[in-house]
């Protein structure tokens, strides 16, 4: 696109050029047989800059509007932000505790053998939740099971690591914590929540688009909802008390989507948010495909009994896109703002995060300390 926009402003310039030189030449030479008439060399004039000039100018002016640089649609769309007016919303619906790109090698990690902290009162209250939810989930046909899953304990960032500090875990302990008594348990100490690490992808196809999945009904939380392609660390993506973080995302992606490891170009971990509700830590990727989004939808199947998603929905990964698409794609799960917006944080700057963020939420969201307890949000 840059070579191409090159050669045709060159040669708009070139017919700017002649028609300034033709002009020039039938201003000062009359024509042969005709007198040098100041009417003669004026209507000469004229012609000659219209007609070698002006199809240069629109050439030029068509090149600025059909290839507009990366940073001029940036900046228009920021434009176009700032000209809305703020929505009556009740603010961010995350915090962002790391900003960053890693890639595998630089995502590290140490295993604690210790578990959240508790007491007799909240353990009442974890299994007062815990079966009232299975019997629910038992009523309903939706998805629910206890399982090994892993803590996030604490987490350190600098521009070029992430490490991270695991326990051991599980699911009804996310259930009776984080999930539906949140505020009950951090109340009683931030190291008191479960904590269980998720991880949540982006998806980009070979022909530009950005892609997520609409949550079904069966699910345990947050049905109905635009999410991205996720799910929690489990057992199978721990090995010799390590849990992979690239690992479990391929795996979440190719479960949800029915594509295969190949299929994936690049993966990339571009942060980890928090819901500012349920306060679970989860990391986000922007995972690029092979394939095209016809290609995708035709893998995906959304019969399948243990499928997530009841459809795929997608925007064209392009700043000025974005907004629109948050708007008519209410409801958005928590995460599904976070990944999209951090997404753009990375390609499109911090300009157009914060006026995106303002204008969709009122406010930017809070960055969470990493030096304090992971459960706590400043």
């Amino acid at each position: 696109r840059g070579r191409i926009r090159r050669v045709l402003r060159t040669w708009a310039a070139a017919c700017v050029t002649a028609g300034v030189v033709a002009a020039g030449e039938a201003w000062v030479r009359p024509p042969a047989g005709a007198g040098p008439t100041a009417q003669t060399s004026l209507l000469e004039f004229a012609l000659c800059a219209v007609f070698f000039a002006l199809p240069g100018a629109a050439l030029f002016l068509l090149t600025t509007v059909t290839f507009e640089s990366p940073r001029g649609r940036v900046q228009r769309a920021v434009r176009r932000l700032r000209m809305l007016s703020v929505p009556d919303d009740p603010g961010a619906t995350f915090v962002v505790q790391a900003f960053g790109r890693y890639r595998a090698e630089q995502v590290t990690q140490e295993w604690h053998e210790v578990r959240r902290r508790t007491t007799p009162e909240l353990e009442a209250l974890i299994d007062r939740t815990w079966r009232a939810k299975f019997d629910e989930a038992r009523r309903s046909g939706t998805l629910l099971y206890d399982g090994e899953l892993a803590r996030l304990i604490a987490c350190r960032a600098t521009a070029r690591t992430l490490h991270l500090t695991l326990g051991p875990g599980s699911y009804r302990d996310f259930v009776g914590t984080n999930l539906y008594n949140a505020a009950a348990a951090a109340e009683v100490g931030p190291d008191c929540l479960a904590d269980p690490c998720g991880v949540s992808s982006n998806v980009f196809t070979h022909d530009g688009y950005l892609v997520l999945g609409r949550r079904n009904h069966r699910v345990a939380y947050h049905p109905g909802t635009l999410h991205p392609f996720g799910g929690a660390l489990e057992a199978e993506d721990r090995a010799a008390r390590r849990f992979d973080l690239f690992s479990a995302a391929r795996r979440e992606l190719c479960e949800e989507l029915h594509i295969r490891p190949e299929d994936i170009r690049d993966l990339t971990c571009i942060g980890l948010v928090r819901d500012a509700t349920i306060l679970q830590p989860e990391f986000l990727f922007d995972a690029v495909l092979t394939l095209t989004l016809p290609e995708l939808l035709a893998r995906f199947d959304p019969l399948d009994p243990k499928q997530e998603h009841e459809r795929l929905e997608s925007c064209y990964d392009l700043p000025e896109e974005v907004l629109p698409f948050l708007s008519r794609a209410a409801p958005l799960a928590p995460i599904a703002e976070a990944s999209i917006l951090l997404h753009g944080r990375h390609h499109w700057g911090e300009e157009w995060y914060e006026s995106t963020c303002l204008v969709h939420f009122g406010e930017v969201p809070p960055q969470m300390p990493l030096a304090c307890d992971p459960g706590a949000v400043s």
